[in-house]
């Protein structure tokens, strides 16, 4: 996947969610990340970077074997973490984006990272449209308003 083609992704998948800032997403070696950072990210985070991951082993699977390798190296990595964090269990998301690395074209893993993280906003929905009426009935400010939206979005990977 190309780098353009990998911002385009992300940029189509923060438009479907109404978000106007950047995703993070791995983007290639250049923006493998240690154990040590996937230890640090929430499990959305994790989910942003196994997707990126599968994306590019898809797409270059066949044509680059140093970047397809690199690729399932990273989202083996990511697996590994996720299995530590959730204690040798693994999410259905994964599960799922473990069998889409290897089905045929590109693409498989996007609608899965998309249903996680639609799933997760969700689950937040009725806080953030409590959040929008405290807001519209001037019970709290703009500034107060967009920090507790902030920490309510926080570690969906994002951007917030």
């Amino acid at each position: 996947m190309t780098h353009a083609s990998r911002w385009l992704t992300v940029a189509l998948l923060g438009s479907l969610l109404g978000q106007s800032t950047p995703i993070e997403v791995w983007a290639g070696a250049q923006n493998a990340r240690t154990v040590a950072e996937l230890e640090l990210m929430t499990e959305e985070e994790l989910a942003g970077q196994a997707m990126s991951a599968c994306g590019d082993y898809q797409t270059s699977r066949g044509l680059d074997y140093q970047q397809s390798s690199t690729a399932l190296t990273q989202f083996q990595t990511v697996s590994h973490v996720v299995r530590k964090k959730k204690k040798g269990t693994l999410p259905q998301w994964l599960i799922e984006m473990s069998r889409a690395l290897n089905e045929p074209g590109v693409g498989s893993c996007l609608p899965i990272y998309t249903a996680l993280i639609d799933a997760r906003l969700k689950a937040r929905q009725p806080a953030l449209d409590a959040l929008q009426r405290k807001l519209d009935k001037g019970q709290i400010t703009q500034h107060e308003y967009d920090q507790q939206k902030s920490a309510l979005l926080q570690g969906l990977g994002l951007g917030y």
